[in-house]
């Protein structure tokens, strides 16, 4: 996990675990950047025996999220695991092409993308200006993240009036979602769902605007349909949270679409990673899960 090392003495400490995808690790900022670290921070005003660890890992989705539920919480045994999911669900979308080898067509930025990650040269190379020239730790396995705002460059896919008609398996996330609830809350700890915010909204700004993060087979789709792929998968978990009595906060409205925020139209810059922390402290406070201990 990134962050601090844990307690020594666990068990006299609040602890928390945020699992999720490449939004949860945040690549591209220094650990003591990320929303996760900051939050700590944040609820250490409150209770300075707070540990957060971070779970997060890129490309990750509610499967592999239900295996770390299964492999790793019940050997920590945190008090909390905060789950921020969403984005990672539109694997399951019939959109893709089969193969995992995307169609790199519509611009340079795919073109380098591709390059960056089948070359070990420019890798090294790019890790090596990054940690000697610009003088920033390197982790993981990141690439280089820009904001794109190319226009379509041909008319958007016709998709169907209810975006669930496009699910390959209709009730994959939502049984996820409920078996992670189901493994927290079997190994003592409470399961806190955050919905995803995104850059994107449906505007007709952003329905001109070539979203990268989706390749349909044929044709395209705007960045205003990622955010309401996006939007019904965060209803679909608003759904089970209530279906299961769990705590969920709609991240995703609490955080304004402000490029401000966003180094591309899905990943944090520092100012977004902050508003998120300040946001989630401040829910988890008024719930009360935060307390003093005497």
């Amino acid at each position: 996990m990134r962050g601090e090392e844990p307690p020594e003495d666990w068990r006299e400490w609040q602890t928390i675990v945020c699992v999720g995808g490449s939004t949860t690790r945040c690549c591209i900022l220094d650990d003591e950047r990320t929303w996760p670290w900051l939050l700590q921070e944040d609820l250490r005003r409150v209770n300075p025996r707070t540990w957060v660890g971070n779970a997060g890992v890129p490309g990750h989705s509610t499967v592999a999220h239900v295996v770390l539920m299964q492999e790793v919480i019940p050997r920590i045994e945190p008090d909390f695991v905060i789950f921020l999911i969403g984005l990672n669900e539109r694997g399951n979308f019939d959109l893709e092409p089969a193969s995992t080898t995307r169609a790199y067509r519509h611009h340079d930025q795919e073109m380098w993308t591709w390059i960056f990650r089948h070359s070990r040269i420019v890798q090294t190379a790019y890790y090596l200006r990054k940690a000697y020239i610009d003088k920033v730790p390197v982790v993981g396995n990141s690439w280089p993240f820009r904001m794109d705002t190319e226009p379509l460059p041909e008319p958007e896919l016709t998709l169907p009036s209810d975006l669930h008609d496009l699910l390959i398996d209709p009730d994959l996330t939502k049984s996820n979602v409920r078996r992670m609830i189901e493994l927290a809350r079997e190994n003592g700890a409470v399961p806190i769902i955050l919905t995803q915010p995104l850059l994107y909204e449906d505007t007709p700004r952003w329905r001109s605007i070539l979203d990268n993060n989706i390749h349909p087979r044929d044709g395209c789709i705007s960045a205003a349909t990622l955010a309401r792929l996006v939007n019904m998968v965060n209803q679909d978990i608003i759904d089970v949270c209530v279906e299961e009595g769990a705590d969920y906060y709609d991240l995703s409205s609490a955080i304004p679409h402000s490029e401000d925020l966003y180094y591309d139209g899905i990943h944090y810059s520092e100012a977004g990673a902050a508003l998120i922390a300040d946001s989630v402290s401040a829910y988890l406070i008024r719930r009360g899960f935060i307390h003093d201990i005497p």
